[in-house]
């Protein structure tokens, strides 16, 4: 939503979280920001509730305009200016990093389970069942924004086939996951997540209109551009569209512009005329 009382900056409310987002000139952002974040915070104010002294952070395209903008937020409001940070689950990272760290964060988490999954394995439960029907969601999540780079794949394909059983730690990784993926519904295999999200995510976006053409067609432009010239592609991931072509890159897609897709197959995919389903179906034929 956009924030009334300031039109450029806009307002995203979930449950119990907050957040304030504004785009422009360093001097668009230090006026704008601190205004509204002022603002709203006088409106909990008024609703008898407050914000949290040591939750509520900063994160700009640069270190010193996040400072600029904690610094201009007080005394109304304790913010701490931050380089990384999690907004509802999901990765963000000032300026043009990585935004990663969330996803290693749940993967290091799951790995704490998996003796837990030996446990059960012994009363004869299907594990590889569990994982199918959801047991890799919790460190895939936000995968749509961030992507998923070679080493954090190989990590998460490697500590679900332990979950598996495979004591070798993926000694034969394809082969093991495979065989958890069987023929059934699920897949068990975290690579199929790593591209579905970023690739169909894409996809909803410009079926669904979530932001203008132009501005698809200017984020996909400038995401071929950044990645064709890198030397390190998945090092200059740093949002939605570098994720998707990175992600697109490593199963032999192309993203020809915002609204045009070629698989590996050769065939053209028009996001404004085909729905996202096509995508998925598309992906899912893959095999890693």
């Amino acid at each position: 939503r956009v924030c009334a009382a300031h039109p450029s900056v806009a307002l995203t409310v979930f449950v119990d979280d907050t957040g304030l987002e504004a785009i422009g000139s360093a001097r668009h952002v230090q006026k704008t920001l601190p205004a509204a974040t002022r603002m709203v915070a006088e409106g909990f104010g008024h609703l008898r509730m407050s914000l949290s002294a040591t939750k509520c952070v900063v994160c700009g395209s640069s270190g010193e305009l996040a400072s600029e903008v904690a610094t201009a937020c007080l005394p109304t409001v304790q913010l701490k200016a931050v380089k990384k940070a999690v907004s509802l689950g999901v990765g963000l990272a000032a300026g043009r990093r990585p935004a990663s760290h969330a996803l290693w964060t749940r993967l290091r988490a799951f790995r704490w389970r998996v003796p837990r999954f030996a446990a059960i394995r012994r009363l004869a439960v299907d594990t590889a069942r569990l994982l199918r029907s959801g047991g890799t969601a919790g460190f895939t999540y936000g995968t749509a924004t961030v992507g998923v780079a070679p080493t954090l794949l190989h990590a998460q394909r490697t500590t679900t086939a332990k979950a598996l059983g495979d004591r070798t730690g993926g000694g034969d990784l394809d082969l093991t996951l495979a065989v958890a993926d069987g023929a059934r519904g699920g897949r068990a295999d975290p690579a199929y997540e790593a591209h579905l999200q970023p690739i169909v995510g894409w996809a909803r976006a410009a079926w669904e209109e979530w932001l203008s053409r132009p501005d698809l067609l200017k984020m996909a432009s400038w995401a071929v551009g950044k990645l064709s010239a890198a030397s390190k592609p998945w090092a200059c991931v740093c949002g939605p569209a570098t994720a998707t072509v990175a992600s697109m890159a490593r199963i032999g897609w192309r993203l020809v512009d915002g609204l045009t897709m070629v698989t590996q197959a050769g065939i053209e995919v028009c996001l404004a005329i085909d729905p996202p389903v096509v995508n998925q179906t598309g992906v899912a034929e893959w095999s890693p």
